[in-house]
């Protein structure tokens, strides 16, 4: 989803917003920290619906991100993080409409990535989640998790570790790694996993330990800071890393090695954006700065919200 050289403006197209609404689902929904009542779960699900309508029908042709003539193929991070959303709708309204599409997409670019198996960039291996749960729904059809497998493998089985140098890479990759993990029942993927993290955790230091939130990537560590002088931590970036430690804990074993410590950084992130959250109930752009990109934004929101939701369901959240 993914590497601009700085924050990004307020806000992505409504219909990227809404993979991550999806996601959140009717559990958890907008309001103010001082709100009283929640909306009605059948009203949001209803508005869920109507965007994701109203985005079926003006982009009905799966071959590229924004469907314009020599446009990106839609099988990067762009489209496939909106089927993340998708699938995650249609576990809750079962929608044929919406399986029909998802396999659509998949099925016209033949299950695979851009630039193919050998691919190691995570913003083309984001493709890989939908076509697992798509695998998942009718496990008839192998062919989903062949491209998948043999990118995991290539990864897996080579000593390369920078590949999460940016912190939205988190999302794109590691649900790949946790999900066919448990499918095949493949630990050398989730200890790969843990490595690649661990790399972007320690090793380039995109976690800052004391305030709990992740740098974007090593150009915006200290010395830098936002005009205001405090750390720039990207709203949509860690909500990126809130996405990935949910999608990753909600399928990984309890007793992997690392399960604790995924659910210990998810808790504590939790936390500090909690103390950060504005009182019209967004996030800013800048999360420390609300003066740098001023104003709410809409994406990073979304995925706070969906891993607040998730843990609170969980019980590793108070609600």
């Amino acid at each position: 989803m993914n590497t601009p050289s700085s924050l990004w403006p307020a806000a992505l197209p409504k219909w990227r917003t809404l993979a991550m609404v999806a996601l959140a689902g009717f559990t958890i929904c907008g309001g103010s920290k001082a709100a009283d009542a929640l909306p009605a779960k059948d009203d949001v699900l209803k508005a869920m619906v109507l965007a994701n309508n109203h985005f079926m029908a003006k982009w009905p042709t799966p071959g590229c991100s924004d469907c314009l003539p020599g446009k990106r193929p839609s099988n990067i991070w762009t489209r496939a993080v909106y089927f993340e959303g998708a699938l995650a709708l249609y576990r809750i309204n079962k929608d044929p409409a919406i399986r029909d599409y998802a396999e659509g997409w998949g099925s016209f670019h033949e299950w695979g990535f851009r630039k193919g198996d050998v691919t190691q960039n995570p913003d083309d291996q984001c493709a890989g989640q939908a076509y697992i749960e798509l695998y998942q729904l009718d496990d008839t059809h192998k062919e989903k998790l062949e491209h998948i497998r043999a990118n995991l493998e290539n990864w897996t089985n080579q000593p390369k570790l920078d590949y999460y140098t940016w912190i939205d890479t988190l999302q794109m990759s590691m649900p790949c790694f946790a999900k066919l993990g448990v499918l095949d029942n493949n630990k050398a993927y989730f200890d790969k996993m843990y490595a690649l993290y661990d790399y972007s955790k320690t090793t380039l230091g995109l976690y800052n330990s004391e305030d709990h939130l992740w740098w974007r990537d090593a150009k915006f560590k200290p010395p830098f800071t936002t005009p205001g002088g405090k750390n720039c931590y990207w709203s949509r970036g860690n909500g990126w890393v809130i996405a990935a430690l949910v999608r990753t804990l909600d399928v990984l074993p309890p007793d992997d090695p690392h399960y604790a410590e995924y659910l210990k950084i998810f808790k504590d992130m939790s936390a500090a954006l909690l103390a950060l959250q504005r009182d019209d109930g967004f996030w800013n752009v800048s999360l420390a700065d609300p003066n740098d990109f001023g104003g709410p934004e809409t994406t990073g929101t979304s995925l706070f919200i969906f891993g607040m939701a998730w843990g609170i369901n969980k019980g590793h959240l108070p609600a």
